[in-house]
């Protein structure tokens, strides 16, 4: 009878912390919908000479700074004075986030998606070009609720939806020591600079979207400096007349000046409308010192006709 009782009471206890565990994931939840954050645009050009790029971090092509008390903030507004508003007690409950952008790589930049899992916060800022505001405001203050605060931050280049694959796996579990001799047996394009395998698939993708099928590849690409594989998921469409693309950056070695090595991109999603077979092999790709023009390479553009100044090249040996 006793352990009944102990074993009762076990069970009551397990329910008990569970009921609230869930209870506050329906909070947190309903607080994620309805205020999780808000934003505003400013220019990044200071009102004291400060240059953003020397007091922030750099990461996808996005310099950012992470702002958690009122004495930082206080500076920052010093220096853009029409970042969000925020007072003392704000900080209580939120943080800051300041984003500025540089190049036609990331211009017309607005939030998509702002979440977090255990360890990091995930910014998502997304191709628009419903964006009101002038072009001098490539900044973005963003006011964030303090239960989204953790020690890492991924600010990336994002898409409505980023689930769009269907015969691969997800490319943000795709393991860091990742091989080639596995992407060939995954059934992945592999691009080695100087030679391609599993050339049968990039064939059958680019046939089905000649015959408007829906069609996917994978490309794993290694080469340029310290041979770096960079993953790119490409996915067509054909009812939405869309290539939708995720390039996988996480395993690029960027070495400064002073000879120091970081990995700063990520992953970041992009829509492109057009497809166009090139006649030459496009400057922004690295090629092989010994490679200079070939008959059996074929290069292919991918291009967004509403914001021209995304543009994704990829080639292969045929």
């Amino acid at each position: 009878m006793k352990k009944y009782v102990i074993g009762l009471v076990a069970v009551i206890i397990i329910v008990i912390i569970l009921f609230f565990i869930g209870f506050n994931n329906n909070i947190f939840n309903k607080k994620e919908i309805s205020d999780l954050y808000d934003f505003k645009y400013f220019s990044p050009l200071s009102q004291n000479d400060v240059y953003y790029a020397d007091t922030m971090e750099f990461t996808n092509g996005i310099y950012y700074k992470i702002v958690t008390d009122y004495e930082e903030y206080s500076k920052c507004k010093e220096t853009y004075n029409d970042i969000i508003d925020m007072d003392s007690k704000d900080f209580k409950n939120n943080f800051l986030v300041l984003t500025v952008t540089e190049n036609t790589s990331t211009q017309n930049l607005g939030i998509e998606s702002v979440e977090a899992d255990e360890s990091t916060l995930y910014i998502g800022l997304a191709k628009t070009n419903e964006k009101e505001v002038s072009d001098l405001d490539r900044g973005i203050s963003i006011k964030i609720d303090r239960d989204l605060f953790r020690d890492n931050i991924d600010i990336f280049k994002t898409i409505e939806n980023t689930n769009f694959m269907e015969t691969y796996s997800d490319i943000r579990k795709i393991p860091k020591e990742y091989t080639l001799e596995e992407a060939i047996a995954d059934n992945c394009f592999v691009n080695l600079g100087i030679s391609s395998s599993n050339v049968n698939l990039m064939h059958d993708f680019l046939g089905k979207i000649e015959n408007n099928q829906n069609a996917e590849i994978r490309i794993v690409f290694c080469g340029g400096i310290n041979d770096n594989i960079i993953i790119y998921d490409i996915k067509y469409v054909n009812e939405d007349k869309k290539y939708y693309v995720c390039v996988d950056n996480s395993r690029v070695i960027d070495i400064d000046y002073d000879g120091n090595s970081s990995m700063n991109d990520t992953y970041n999603y992009y829509e492109f409308d057009i497809l166009e077979k090139m006649d030459y092999i496009d400057d922004s790709i690295s090629i092989s010192d010994n490679i200079s023009t070939s008959d059996n390479i074929s290069t292919y553009t991918l291009r967004n006709s509403e914001i021209p100044e995304d543009i994704l090249s990829f080639w292969y040996f045929d």
